[in-house]
């Protein structure tokens, strides 16, 4: 073997590349030159790979961090909506409730409607309808009856739509469910309240129609018999001009009536109670009805609140008297003279109290309880709409601050109202 141990300075002093002698050193120096090429191109490859490696961890992160913000998004748009979302598979099968429909279908926990369809929180008699919807694509906006936890039934707003995959296959359902239960109950308010008013309305000008009716009939009947003078045919002007005012400020009253701030002012009871007596005065007369007025000193005793209002009470009270006066007529012969007493007085806590009493047929005790509730009237056949005395009773306590109530008598009916007096200034 040959000796290598050389000394560095003579090694390099008499080094030769070429020589024979050192054909180990370049198979040695070849071999480095392989190790080092290997080795760089590995460090290359190595760098390149850590490149990318750092790109797809920094590529993953962001994806990882989107994912985040846009499961954040979800969650608060999920928790902030005040309408139900509802995700449910292509069968229609619940995978996720959000938590206001939790809340609207009364139940405490998004798990309970898990395992569950959500036909199954339709009311049996809209499910058909409901299932149409889902087949028919979603086609606009659905209104059903949901069922909730407890049995019972409300309105909802269905708007659907399907989620789809890459291929534009769908795989899921997403519904916004909304309740509309208020809103069905406006709507229904404002109808009845339309019903009511115009109810009101031909109750109020029944009566002025029936002594339009009757000044015309009159008047006929004393052109016919050739006593229609001058003096008459102001009479009938002055009568038929006082209903058709009557009957035009009914129509004001009632457009203004569901203003909170409508017009108060003070006004005397009495020539309010007197202008309704002379209003009704034709119907009176014609039906041998008189008005007993027991209220003298009373003329200058004030209240404060709408006269025209008050005057609706008073026509009111005076037209169901005179329907009690002719029924007992048609029942029993009597009386044959009705009257209508009209009194005043003032009891303690300066309210002023009017009885209005007749003498007709009454009260029957097992009415009593019921006759000033709304709708509630004994005259079906003739039209009543029971809205008279509930008017009448409402006028009184909210527009006048009053009380209104019907008492008991020993012959007919009587009714009381009891308005608070001003102080004399």
């Amino acid at each position: 073997m040959m000796n290598v141990n050389l000394d560095y300075k003579d090694f390099i002093s008499g080094f030769n590349p070429f020589s024979p002698d050192l054909n180990w050193v370049h198979g040695s120096f070849e071999a480095v030159l392989i190790l080092l090429g290997v080795a760089s191109v590995a460090a290359i490859r190595f760098s390149r790979i850590s490149t990318r490696l750092r790109n797809t961890i920094t590529d993953n992160k962001r994806v990882g961090d989107a994912l985040l913000e846009s499961e954040s998004l979800y969650r608060s748009i999920l928790n902030a909506s005040p309408d139900d979302i509802t995700i449910t598979d292509i069968e229609g099968n619940i995978k996720m409730v959000s938590p206001a429909g939790v809340a609207m279908f009364g139940y405490e926990q998004q798990d309970e409607f898990l395992g569950h369809n959500i036909v199954d929180y339709i009311s049996p008699e809209d499910r058909d309808r409901f299932l149409s919807y889902v087949k028919g694509l979603f086609s606009g906006v659905g209104e059903y009856r949901a069922l909730r936890s407890d049995g019972s039934t409300f309105d909802i707003e269905t708007n659907g739509q399907f989620i789809r995959n890459a291929e534009g296959l769908p795989t899921s359902m997403v519904y916004v469910i909304r309740d509309i239960t208020e809103r069905k109950q406006a709507g229904h308010s404002c109808r009845v309240a339309m019903g009511e008013m115009i109810s009101a309305i031909a109750h109020q000008w029944r009566q002025p129609l029936a002594t339009l009716g009757m000044i015309v009939q009159r008047t006929h009947a004393m052109g016919t018999m050739q006593k229609l003078t001058e003096d008459s045919m102001d009479e009938f002007k002055t009568s038929a001009m006082r209903q058709i005012r009557y009957m035009s400020d009914t129509i004001d009253e009632f457009r203004n009536f569901p203003h909170p701030g409508k017009h108060k002012e003070l006004f005397s009871p009495l020539s309010c109670i007197n202008d309704a007596v002379c209003l009704f005065g034709s119907q009176l007369i014609n039906n041998c009805i008189t008005v007993d007025f027991q209220c003298q000193g009373f003329e200058e005793r004030l209240v404060n609140g709408s006269p025209k209002e008050f005057k609706q009470v008073i026509l009111n009270l005076l037209g169901n008297a005179r329907d009690a006066i002719l029924e007992s007529r048609s029942a029993n012969g009597k009386p044959e003279e009705g009257f209508i007493r009209v009194l005043m007085s003032i009891n303690a806590g300066n309210y002023l109290t009017i009885d209005i009493s007749d003498n007709g047929c009454g009260i029957a005790p097992e009415i009593a309880q019921r006759i000033l509730e709304p709708y509630f009237t004994t005259k079906e056949e003739n039209g009543g709409t029971g809205l008279g005395l509930y008017m009448s009773r409402m006028i009184v306590e909210e527009g006048l601050g009053g009380r209104f109530r019907q008492i008991s008598s020993s012959e007919g009916a009587t009714f009381r109202i009891e308005l608070l007096l001003e102080k004399p200034s």
